[in-house]
């Protein structure tokens, strides 16, 4: 078995990311929107909102991984790096999402340690 580890997005992993788009509108349309990354210049946008370039509204700089398997996109954890307002309310300085195939694996929890680590 692959071991699981926390990379930064890339696109060795993309098409197992788009996957992951696909999958979650087949169990949970309102779901799949929690993946809202599906333009072709992803990764400019990650390194962007990291520098805190051209971030969407609402958005604060954030560091953006990926839990991966082999080939395989398990979920995304950002780490954001200040908080609104409505972040201190709700959200906070880590948000993240896993795979609607791999709920209640623990990958989450697996995530976020190798994320403070």
């Amino acid at each position: 078995m692959d071991s699981i580890e926390l990379v930064k997005p890339s696109q060795k992993f993309l098409a197992s990311y788009l996957e992951t788009l696909k999958e979650a509108e087949m169990f949970d349309p309102t779901y799949s929107q929690c993946f809202c990354y599906t333009r072709s210049d992803i990764f400019t946008d990650f390194n962007n909102y990291e520098k805190g370039i051209n971030l969407p509204e609402n958005y604060v700089p954030a560091s953006y991984f990926w839990l991966v398997r082999g080939n395989d996109f398990i979920g995304e954890i950002s780490i954001r790096h200040r908080l609104t307002p409505a972040l201190e309310k709700y959200g906070g300085h880590i948000g993240y999402k896993i795979r609607y195939s791999e709920w209640n694996k623990g990958y989450g929890t697996k995530m976020l340690v190798l994320a403070l680590i």
